[in-house]
């Protein structure tokens, strides 16, 4: 454990050898290798964190160089968050904004019964370029890499796209154009989608730091909710109500109990 540490006790050295690593263009060859030591990495920023909190409890003061390597360490994590962004980013390289619609609505929050006449959810997963099996390692992704994929789209993913609306009948998706049929009703992948999930993690958080993590996507996905609500979801056609009662009272319940100092 103690090599962990680093030579002479030194904190952080794994962790700020990774993001060297990560950071220089011409040892791009070398990020696999960052991957394959990601154990060590968070163990030696474990080991580190935990070394400079005991010199707290001792009532020592740490110096602004140490403070200052404990936020470096721990951007070692938000690389899970610019991962999520990275992902969004380059679907939209692959895909249009309809297939991208599809693809997150169907792919990332299993709506599993969408109808597109212009082309088949396959057909889309075939145009994303992924070696290996894109939609088993997405069902794989723990609480925490689930949340920075949310983030990633809401961050990343356009407007025109988070308002999407696919209408529901009894046993599959429809076509937005098809607003005249009064027997159908409509899902947005911002409302629908996205909201229940944050909501759900708020609701069960695992920990301290996940929930500060829910939190602040929470604080992203309702900016993006008040933009909707002004420009009245890009003028959608149809009978919609985005935020239902009982999630108005979810929400509130959400804000209240996290009404607390950081």
């Amino acid at each position: 454990m103690k090599s962990l540490l680093g030579e002479n006790g030194k904190r952080f050295c794994v962790s700020r050898a990774a993001l060297s690593m990560m950071g220089t263009p011409k040892l791009r060859y070398l990020v696999e290798i960052v991957d394959e030591c990601a154990g060590l990495v968070c163990l030696n920023v474990v080991l580190g964190l935990s070394s400079v909190l005991t010199n707290i409890d001792d009532w020592s003061r740490s110096s602004p160089v140490v403070m200052e390597q404990c936020q470096e360490a721990l951007s070692c994590m938000d690389c899970v968050v610019a991962a999520g962004v990275t992902f969004c980013v380059a679907l939209q390289v692959c895909l249009s904004s309809e297939e991208l619609g599809l693809f997150i609505m169907e792919e990332i929050f299993n709506e599993s019964f969408i109808v597109c006449p212009k082309f088949a959810f396959a057909d889309v997963v075939d145009k994303i370029l992924f070696r290996g099996n894109l939609i088993d390692e997405l069902s794989k992704f723990p609480s925490l890499s689930r949340l920075c994929l949310v983030r990633g789209i809401l961050t990343a993913v356009s407007r025109k796209v988070l308002y999407i609306g696919f209408f529901v009948s009894n046993n599959n998706f429809g076509s937005v154009m098809d607003s005249r049929d009064s027997r159908k009703s409509i899902k947005m992948i911002l409302y629908d989608a996205i909201l229940p999930e944050l909501f759900n993690f708020c609701e069960n958080s695992i920990d301290s730091h996940f929930s500060f993590h829910a939190l602040t996507v929470m604080q992203i996905c309702l900016q993006q909710v008040k933009t909707s609500i002004l420009n009245k979801n890009e003028s959608v056609d149809v009978s919609y109500n985005p935020i239902s009662e009982d999630m108005g009272t979810r929400l509130l319940q959400i804000v209240w109990n996290n009404l607390k100092d950081p």
